[in-house]
């Protein structure tokens, strides 16, 4: 289990650190927190106090919420660019520059 060795308790608490400072910047309660992930309250507390690892489902979920990435709850960095971030640039583009932006990006990418 090389994986397992990734993950030590410093990194656990690192991450529901990094999930706590998120939650209390955004103003849910704990308890809120859990109803929204659909978790016990102490399961979640278990989360936010570095005793277990976040499961990748309730990860993806907290980073919307948040509207942070996975990266940097996971990490503290910001290696890339949320969806929803991603999302309010493009919302906020004109239909020409939409039009731009998928032409750059299929140039790119195929």
């Amino acid at each position: 289990m090389a994986n397992a060795d990734c993950i030590d308790d410093n990194r656990k608490i690192e991450i529901s650190k990094r999930i706590r400072q998120c939650r209390e910047k955004s103003s849910i309660k704990m308890i809120e927190m859990a109803g929204i992930l659909e978790l016990g309250y102490e399961q979640y507390r278990r989360i936010e106090h570095g005793d277990v690892l976040v499961k990748t489902e309730h990860l993806i979920a907290m980073a919307s919420i948040f509207k942070v990435s996975t990266d940097y709850l996971l990490f503290g960095t910001e290696m890339g660019i949320s969806d929803q971030r991603l999302y309010d640039i493009i919302n906020k583009m004109t239909n020409a520059d939409r039009v731009k932006l998928k032409k750059a990006l299929e140039a790119i990418y195929t």
